[in-house]
């Protein structure tokens, strides 16, 4: 019985709250770690972050227990990297997403569940889980169920004596309310809270040295009864109690009872919020403050006092804030320290564990700059050269980010530069773990050329074709992908290319070589006293690595007719887009929008679920812009296939419910596009003769070297575009390279416009058989400019701004 006795302030939490079975469960899973599911070790370890934060807020812990729970909370979240560097990246993906939408949901839902047990959090969170995530991978399922197992006790019983949880059905339930658990504690607690006063703040005097004036916080019901608009919250105001005869409030008239509404047109309903709204001001501006007296509002116009000591008051929480943060660090640095020391002692210096200890405190003392970092650099470079040390997908990942964060400082631009190239090395030796490999292939490739390193890029290639020859069928993915690499490398050797001829902008193909060979740019090259320098990508993200990996993939199942598994990945994309947030979920819609000039927009259930999906986040006027865009360019390119139809009967009555003014404009606005018509050029089944005369047609509007109007140019685009879907129709993927190329080293393409024949360009590329070069073009395809870029009201209809 004394295994079960809890170890640690965290454990004892724990059992109080969980009960004993799932800490047995906790020690069993850690126990046999190594033949059970890791995916369930993710889960029960994120449960344990769960319940550190829940209690951290509670006000009874005394500030040495607090502490104890803070350390045992680090250890627990270093665990889990380590967890999280065993999983598989859709696992890692399934779990960031679970992770991100829990601490989403308790910051939100702080105030219902201010005394609930952990169980009844657990307990909703799953409930949210199934209604918004939609789980649709085995892993993310495994962990709802492992969350629900925790909240009820017959889910233990049922797990621990290895049967198999029934399905439950899940009832809809109110975001901001406690679900009915049918628990005789949760119902204790709704009533023990529905009977307890509601929060109200003391009275609280302060002197506000700026205006010469004590002032103190209550509730003005006259303000919240007469305007309804306004939150319970916002009623609390800030009266005037005490008035200096030698401050700026005597001299402008002002007098005790005043209710000070709003400064600047800020409102004001707490003293935190006066001082927000002069702190930024200089001494002696004018400020306009709004008076009430007696039931009516009074303007005034006051300058804020010469001496004044706010600046002083900031200077001084500034550095108390330094201090603090300082020491949080010098204690989390010993924390980590400590742990690195443990874990070489008890495992050895070359251990999984080691590293991953190692690369924790290296990615700290980066990014906190407590202390000096070169020493830890160093350590990695050696551990990454020696390839008898196991370096995880995550450790590496975060190496990388180090490598970036560390190269503007003075004198490690050369470290910098040998730790990404050791990582995307690694990352190619670990090839047949990760399909993503083609675009640090790619990058490798650059820095080979640019540092006449090609021998060595060609010798890594022909080892990995050995390997892939070995171990992989011919089919496979993977294979084809080193295959196209190897073939692109030996392309660059025979030709010679040096570092000026690779020399070129982002999201441009170049034109230098017709004989349909033409080289691409994902690093940008600068000329240094006459050696060259590859500078990294300051643009790389991570998600257009993941982005452009999944849109191969889902291209390469729908060139070779695997209707099923294309929609599967397309599905996961969309489940990708759902739960990302601002910019990302904008540069992410920008990407799957694009993904629409391919044969995938033939896909019916990705094409109305990014259709949805996008409307739902068009929540402001420059949003609506881009998807009226997006939707009349699918029209137009449905018309081909008389597809217009079913699409706009889906946004006018399936959609219409998200947003009514949007969808009725779109459909009145395209119902009667083919009107307007297509013009269609060419089509698959024209025969040679007519597609042999189009072409010419098209040579021709290029041949000269002369500028083109933008009618002539869009003129050539369609035309192009229609050249391309034929050839690649008709097994010719060669000649739509070709064409594609042609139009890509046009000088006035626009952004949007490069953008979609790089699409195109990736999609004749997988046609073709060269899914290395494919992946490639997709990245830069998914270079997507910022908003500002894409903003042009001019060109939109005015009526677009009353939806």
């Amino acid at each position: 019985m004394s295994d079960f006795v809890p170890k640690t302030e965290m454990e004892r939490i724990f059992v109080q709250t969980l009960g004993w079975d799932a800490l047995r469960l906790w020690r069993r899973l850690i126990s046999n770690a190594e033949r059970e599911n890791w995916s369930h070790v993710a889960a029960m370890t994120l449960s344990l972050t769960f319940v550190y934060l829940h209690q951290s807020a509670t006000p009874t812990f005394s500030a040495h227990r607090r502490s104890r729970l803070e350390e045992d909370a680090l250890g627990t979240i270093e665990y889990m990297d380590t967890v999280l560097g065993k999983l598989s990246m859709e696992e890692q993906h399934s779990y960031f997403r679970l992770s991100h939408l829990a601490l989403t949901l308790l910051a939100e839902t702080d105030a219902t569940f201010h005394n609930a047990p952990v169980s009844c959090i657990l307990h909703f969170m799953h409930e949210v889980f199934v209604q918004e995530s939609r789980p649709k991978s085995d892993q993310l399922e495994q962990a709802l169920l492992l969350q629900r197992l925790y909240a009820c006790e017959s889910w233990r019983k049922q797990f621990l004596n290895e049967e198999r949880p029934v399905c439950i059905k899940v009832t809809e339930t109110k975001k901001f309310e406690l679900p009915d658990l049918e628990m005789e504690k949760a119902e204790r607690t709704r009533q023990a809270r529905a009977e307890s006063p509601p929060n109200v703040p003391m009275p609280c005097y302060e002197f506000i040295p700026e205006l010469g004036i004590y002032v103190e916080v209550f509730e003005d019901k006259f303000v919240f009864e007469t305007d309804a608009r306004l939150k319970h919250h916002e009623s609390w105001r800030l009266r005037i109690v005490k008035i200096h005869e030698d401050g700026e409030a005597h001299r402008s008239g002002w007098r005790v009872g005043d209710v000070i509404l709003s400064v600047n047109s800020f409102p004001i309903t707490s003293i935190d919020e006066l001082r927000t709204s002069y702190s930024n001001l200089l001494p002696g501006e004018v400020v306009a403050v709004k008076i009430k007296r007696n039931d009516e509002i009074k303007s005034y116009r006051v300058s804020l006092k010469k001496t004044s000591s706010m600046r002083q008051h900031k200077r001084a929480d500034s550095n108390r804030r330094h201090e603090l943060i300082t020491a949080g660090h010098s204690r989390q640095f010993e924390s980590l320290n400590s742990k690195l020391d443990e874990c070489t002692t008890r495992y050895g210096i070359n251990s999984d564990q080691a590293t991953h200890a190692l690369v924790s405190l290296a990615s700290f003392v980066g990014r906190t700059r407590i202390f000096g970092v070169n020493i830890y650099l160093y350590e990695l470079v050696g551990i990454l050269e020696n390839h008898e040390i196991f370096v995880s997908a995550f450790d590496l990942r975060r190496v990388y980010y180090l490598s970036r964060d560390i190269q503007a400082e003075p004198g490690l631009l050369d470290l910098s530069r040998k730790l990404q190239t050791l990582v995307f090395e690694r990352r190619i030796a670990d090839f047949g773990r990760d399909m993503g490999m083609a675009i640090p292939l790619t990058r490798l490739v650059r820095i080979w050329s640019t540092t006449n390193r090609l021998k060595d890029g060609s010798d890594l290639c022909k080892s990995l074709q050995e390997w892939a020859r070995k171990s992989l069928p011919p089919d496979d993915l993977i294979f084809r992908q080193i295959e196209s690499a190897a073939s692109f490398v030996n392309q660059l050797q025979m030709r010679s290319i040096t570092a000026a001829e690779v020399n070129l902008p982002r999201q441009q193909v170049s034109d230098n070589e017709t004989g349909g060979g033409g080289s691409m740019s994902l690093v940008p090259v600068k000329e240094s006293a006459g050696e060259p320098v590859v500078e990294p990508d300051d643009e790389w993200k991570e998600t257009d690595e993941f982005i452009s990996m999944m849109a191969l993939v889902a291209l390469d199942h729908k060139y070779n007719q695997r209707e099923q598994q294309s929609d599967q990945v397309l599905q996961e994309l969309l489940a990708y887009y759902a739960e990302c947030e601002g910019e990302d979920a904008r540069r992410v819609g920008e990407m799957l929008w694009a993904l629409m000039e391919t044969d995938l927009r033939e896909s019916k259930s990705f094409r109305e679920g990014l259709i949805e999906l996008s409307m739902r986040r068009a929540i402001n006027r420059h949003r609506r812009i881009r998807l009226y865009a997006h939707v009349k360019r699918l029209v137009y390119l449905q018309q081909a296939k008389n597809k217009v139809d079913a699409t706009l009967r889906f946004i006018w009555e399936d959609c219409r419910s998200i947003a009514p003014s949007f969808a009725t404009l779109v459909y009145e606005q395209f119902l009667h596009f083919a009107v307007k018509d297509r013009r269609q050029y060419v089509t698959p089944t024209s025969s040679k003769d007519e597609l042999e005369a189009a072409e010419l047609e098209f040579l021709n509007i290029f041949s000269q070297n002369l500028p083109l109007s933008q009618a002539r140019l869009q003129f050539g685009n369609e035309l192009g575009e229609q050249l391309s879907e034929c050839f690649i129709s008709a097994k010719r993927p060669a000649e739509a390279i070709d064409i594609l190329r042609t139009l890509l080293a046009q000088p006035r393409q626009t952004r949007e416009n490069v953008t979609l024949l790089l699409t195109r360009l990736a999609h004749a590329h997988v046609a073709d058989g060269n899914v290395f070069e494919a992946t490639a073009v997709l990245y830069l395809a998914f270079n997507i400019p910022d908003a500002d870029d894409y903003f042009d009201p001019e060109s939109e209809p005015e009526v677009l701004e009353s939806a």
